[in-house]
């Protein structure tokens, strides 16, 4: 369920873009065009999944802490945030929008899956090492240190932005 809403959280704002709302927001600042218009009448659903998906996640969170005594209150933290730097990205604004998407949602998603990705290498390197493929073995050097995996970003970034020039 958490990762379901987490998507939901970033893919719905996408899809209701595409759909027709949010009509002043641009990706990169104006050089952006959209590859396909969904069908204006999608937006009611999909506005719809965006207040359902996160409600059925709250009513989960607040029965898992009502029936345990246990709320993971970074995790709620998390998805708030989540849902709304989406929303607040989604800016007609390109300051706004640029803040909100790259600065507050990028940086806390990357540490985020910094994080996970660490966790569960170190089970399986626990578990069954032998099972790692070299694939793996780089993975997990790459987030062997936050050094590592921010240099891995920026290396990444710097390259998407070279290929746009191609």
């Amino acid at each position: 369920l958490d990762y379901w809403t987490c998507m939901a959280g970033a893919a719905l704002p996408l899809l209701l873009w595409h759909a027709g709302d949010f009509e002043g927001f641009s990706w990169f600042g104006g050089e952006d065009q959209k590859l396909v218009e969904l069908p204006r009448f999608f937006r009611k659903p999909l506005w719809l999944l965006y207040f359902l998906v996160p409600g059925i996640w709250l009513w989960h969170t607040a029965w898992h802490w009502w029936t345990t005594g246990r709320l993971n209150v970074v995790k709620f933290w998390i998805m708030a945030a989540h849902y709304f730097t989406w929303y607040m990205g989604m800016s007609p604004h390109h300051v706004q929008s640029l803040a909100f998407i790259n600065l507050f949602h990028g940086f806390s998603s990357s540490w985020l899956v910094y994080q996970v990705v660490q966790t569960r290498y170190n089970l399986w390197r626990t578990k069954s090492p032998q099972s790692m493929r070299w694939t793996d073995h780089l993975n997990c050097f790459l987030v062997s240190t936050p050094i590592s995996y921010t240099c891995f970003l920026c290396f990444l970034a710097c390259t998407e932005d070279l290929a746009w020039d191609l």
